[in-house]
């Protein structure tokens, strides 16, 4: 019988998303060698980007969405122009 684990992907800002899409293909990779488990990733868009555009870092319907996830892949976020304490 094969495992779903869904994991909810935040790619992040300023390098965050290259190191995730780093990561991912390590899940990818471990994935091949698992007979039993397989990974239901679900990109989300959290974080400074997503807070210059839309003034909230986490959208209420993200945070639903998350809830649902047996795990979170969080790249770095943060950006200058975005005031602090915003992303914490």
């Amino acid at each position: 019988m094969i495992t779903p684990f869904k994991i909810a992907i935040h790619g992040g800002d300023g390098v965050g998303p290259e190191v995730v899409a780093e990561s991912v293909k390590v899940l990818r990779a471990a994935e091949t060698q698992l007979t039993d488990i397989r990974f239901h990733l679900v990109d989300h868009s959290v974080g400074a980007g997503e807070f210059l555009r839309n003034s909230d870092p986490r959208p209420p319907a993200t945070l639903e969405r998350i809830e649902e996830a047996d795990a979170i892949l969080l790249g770095a976020i943060g950006d200058p122009r975005v005031p602090s304490g915003i992303l914490e």
